[in-house]
């Protein structure tokens, strides 16, 4: 199946997943009436993955496919009932209606492609948003005649899939949801079915006239202005404040985020002796846990509104006192790597602090000599792990639920020199022998003051 994916902007419509349905045994107009498109025998579903930097407005995504099963559900004295009262018991799915099913079960999969997300606010909140798309054949229908068929989606992505690209999961993320399919006899032909319409749910429960259980997708479903980092308390419009992501709203989602780090290395240049107008040159490079296709794209330049995206692992600076160099966007898989060399003639004393704590003790750097900061892993992500992480803390401790400054790494090198070793002395004998001459002279002095009397 055809997959798409497009950016969803702040004030993320929530949107019900279901076609306009038509005269049906329940008033389909009580289900929803857009956000699905039925075109002719296949649905379309909303995958979303909100991308994240607190310190910054753009990002780039990863490169990641999700994989859904499609498969009949089991029902158990499960109801449709509409607005009028009218109630219509809901079938189980048919196995051999869904397009390119095996043993009962379709495959399907959402595809993002790598792509930059920005944001218009100086921090980055967004919804990507990709789709797949589940076929039906209605032919398979004609036993079991007109009625409310349900399906199950399952979202059964490989951890080792999410874990390569950098995806968290939180706690109580959705995997399952239910379809409704609207099968009818078609007015033009009685002898022929068509599939009339589509409703998306979170639960294998009977649907009331108040669409409570109605769902947008594996995606977020309330209507803030900003997509907040799962976990975070928000005022959501028309109801009280809830833990987004996890209660509140009828239907609320939790759903798959990435979230880039920021790094900032900086330059201090200090004593009586040093040169502070010296820019000293300086490497930062990138690496990844994974050989996997994680963006490879990071913003770099030394003022944050005016940073220029590179795609290379590796980047040349030069620094003098109070200089910046910044590196944005930072996949949370990546380590950081980041040395100074000392060009000049001087031997300076160098030291670095990295997130505010020393990186080692402070050493001589000598003309040619390099100084580099401990290797930095941007966040505890493990690639490895068994399972996706539910959040996950960055480089300077602060959680994906919390603020996030930017990591640094503060180099300092120090020239400063006292009174040079030895010129006490040279100038102390110069001063005894200075003592001395004035000694004699004013010992001769007064010897021949008497003399010159006694005559």
């Amino acid at each position: 199946m055809k997959k798409t994916h497009q950016r969803i902007t702040r004030g993320l419509a929530a949107g019900l997943l279901v076609a306009a349905l038509a005269a049906m045994p329940v008033s389909a107009a009580s289900i929803g009436d857009d956000g699905i498109a039925a075109g002719g025998a296949s649905v379309k579903i909303d995958k979303v993955i909100a991308i994240y930097n607190d310190g910054y407005n753009k990002s780039w995504n990863p490169n990641v496919t999700y994989t859904f099963e499609v498969s009949a559900a089991t029902v158990d004295n499960v109801t449709v009932t509409d607005s009028n009262g009218t109630v219509v018991t809901v079938k189980p799915g048919v196995a051999a209606a869904i397009a390119g099913q095996s043993g009962g079960k379709a495959t399907v999969t959402c595809d993002f492609a790598s792509a930059e997300v920005v944001d218009t606010t100086s921090t980055l909140a967004e919804g990507l948003k990709s789709t797949f798309e589940i076929g039906f054949d209605v032919t398979a229908f004609a036993t079991t005649g007109p009625g409310i068929y349900r399906f199950k989606i399952d979202d059964v992505t490989p951890a080792a899939t999410l874990l390569a690209a950098g995806i968290v999961r939180p706690a109580g993320y959705e995997a399952t949801k239910y379809l409704d399919v609207y099968v009818k006899t078609d007015t033009t032909d009685p002898t022929q079915l068509v599939i009339d319409g589509y409703v998306l749910i979170d639960t294998n429960t009977s649907l009331e006239p108040d669409d409570s259980h109605k769902d947008p997708g594996f995606r977020p479903v309330v209507t803030e202005t900003q997509i907040p980092v799962p976990g975070t308390t928000i005022e959501q419009p028309g109801a009280t404040t809830s833990s987004y992501g996890v209660t509140g709203i009828n239907g609320d989602n939790t759903f798959d985020y990435y979230k880039t780090v920021n790094l900032t290395v900086s330059k201090d240049i200090t004593g009586n002796m040093a040169d502070t107008s010296h820019a000293f040159p300086f490497v930062i490079g990138l690496t990844n846990q994974t050989g996997a296709a994680v963006p490879a794209t990071v913003y770099v330049g030394n003022a944050a509104n005016a940073l220029t995206g590179k795609t290379n692992a590796s980047f040349n600076a030069n620094l003098a006192k109070d200089g910046t160099y910044l590196v944005y966007g930072i996949n949370p898989l990546a380590t950081v790597n980041v040395k100074e060399t000392n060009d000049t003639n001087d031997t300076y004393k160098a030291s670095i602090k990295v997130n505010g704590a020393d990186d080692g003790a402070q050493t001589a750097l000598a003309h040619g000599d390099e100084k580099a900061m401990t290797a930095l892993a941007v966040s505890d992500y493990d690639s490895s792990a068994a399972a996706v992480p539910a959040t996950i803390t960055t480089a300077n401790g602060a959680t994906a639920t919390g603020p996030n400054p930017s990591a640094t790494a503060a180099f300092e090198n120090n020239l400063n020199a006292g009174t040079p070793t030895g010129i006490a002395l040279m100038v102390a004998p110069f001063v005894a022998i200075a003592a001395v001459i004035a000694t004699i002279f004013g010992i001769n002095k007064i010897k021949t003051k008497k003399e010159t009397d006694a005559e």
